[in-house]
């Protein structure tokens, strides 16, 4: 059986940058049905796409060796998922030995798609989530030594129903949304803001008061989110509409003010902020391990590099934070403190946050198929032609650690 969809993409203009898109698509759905990769620093190669997605369609995860695939309600797609596996209250539940298992399952639901139209931006369709490190468990033979929680997936997917992707050199953005057929009558997926949630992910750090909220959603159909006219196409009518209108521009500037204030507004030192834009967070931070133990690892580290066993190894350990610091405004923190090419907040299916900020590219796909590597490590910047050049060869080359 197939997943018949059509794409639709509209280009649009807007000042708003990925976090006020961001923010105001929280006014309409729930931190976990969105996520938000920006680009806030690096060279130009680095910084330039932000993305933003709503609405899932399809979750996929994998915990102790069994894929849970959930169509979220719409029963044309559990029909056609449902030889994957044994369906249990509405979710389809698939074992998975290894790797290669999971991506023939993932191969085989893309050959379900068949899709028309197109999309206007680099990214219109595809899985969006996380591998954990504890992939490497599937992938090889090894033994399982640091007990992990195993409530947490190893592999979260998400597809999602709309991609905003942001142009920060042209300025050119485009938004695209894929219409299932005949799922209109069954999108269930999704509650509104108006359905008074609080606990939701939705913005209520002082960002927007209840008011706004009520009036974002009124004349929307309480189970969709939306007008109820029947049209997929008022999706994309809708989103578009939501970030070109000057309903929210209170909310909107209210995000600056977070960008020039100090650090300790936000409470991440204990203290209360002297603006009001942030309440009192104390946390308390602790290691999961004890320093002799971490030593041990270290001595048994240099002994396998200097066997050859291995010629790097990353050593790490877990530090707890408790704090209950909104993880919203925490991202918020560390895009504010620390301003990177590759930054990602978004919710799992299961509740976890995941927020983080790297400065460097792992693997990059090109439109034309081209794959990209850009490391760091055992690089220098070009710093031109001539002298400056040879300083910098030498520098690098002259280091030991960079040379390893």
């Amino acid at each position: 059986m197939t997943i018949n969809a059509s794409m639709e993409s509209r280009r649009f203009a807007s000042d708003l940058d990925a976090l006020a898109i961001y923010r105001r698509l929280r006014t309409r759905y729930r931190e976990d049905q969105l996520f938000l990769l920006e680009s806030l620093s690096g060279p130009d190669p680095d910084r330039n796409r932000p993305v933003i997605g709503f609405e899932p369609i399809l979750t996929l995860s994998v915990t102790d060796h069994v894929m849970t695939i959930d169509p979220l309600g719409n029963g044309q797609l559990t029909s056609v998922l449902e030889p994957f596996g044994q369906i249990e209250q509405g979710v389809i539940r698939h074992p998975v030995p290894d790797i290669q298992e999971i991506f023939a399952v993932l191969r085989r639901i893309e050959s379900s798609f068949v899709i028309s139209g197109g999309h206007a931006g680099p990214f219109g369709m595809g899985w969006f989530g996380c591998f954990g490190y504890d992939t490497i468990f599937m992938i090889e033979d090894l033994e399982e030594r640091i007990p992990r929680d195993a409530a947490l997936p190893v592999i979260s997917l998400t597809l999602y129903r709309g991609i905003i992707n942001l142009d920060l050199k042209a300025g050119g953005h485009s938004a695209t949304v894929i219409h299932l057929e005949d799922d209109s009558d069954e999108r269930g997926g999704r509650e509104s803001a108006c359905n008074g949630q609080q606990d939701d992910g939705r913005a209520t750090e002082g960002e927007m008061d209840g008011r706004n909220a009520v009036e974002a959603c009124d004349g929307f159909d309480a189970q969709t989110g939306r007008e109820d006219s029947g049209r997929e196409s008022d999706l994309l009518e809708d989103v578009l509409g939501l970030l070109q209108s000057d309903a929210l521009a209170e909310e909107v500037a209210g995000s600056h003010d977070f960008e020039h204030a100090g650090v300790a507004d936000f409470g991440l030192t204990g203290h209360a902020n002297s603006d009001g834009i942030g309440p009192d967070y104390p946390y308390s931070a602790h290691d999961t391990i004890d320093r002799d133990r971490f030593y041990r690892w270290f001595a048994k580290g240099k002994e396998h590099i200097a066997q050859g066993d291995v010629y790097q190894l990353q050593l790490g350990h877990e530090i707890q934070v408790d704090s209950r610091i909104p993880p919203f405004q925490g991202y918020r923190c560390l895009r504010h403190q620390d301003p990177s090419p590759y930054m990602y907040y978004f919710v799992t299916p299961q509740g976890v946050h995941v927020i983080g900020a790297s400065p460097e590219l792992f693997i990059g796909l090109t439109p034309d198929g081209d794959i990209t590597l850009r490391p760091i490590a055992g690089t220098v910047g070009n710093p031109g032609e001539g002298e400056a050049r040879q300083a910098a060869i030498r520098q690098l080359t002259g280091d030991p650690k960079e040379r390893a």
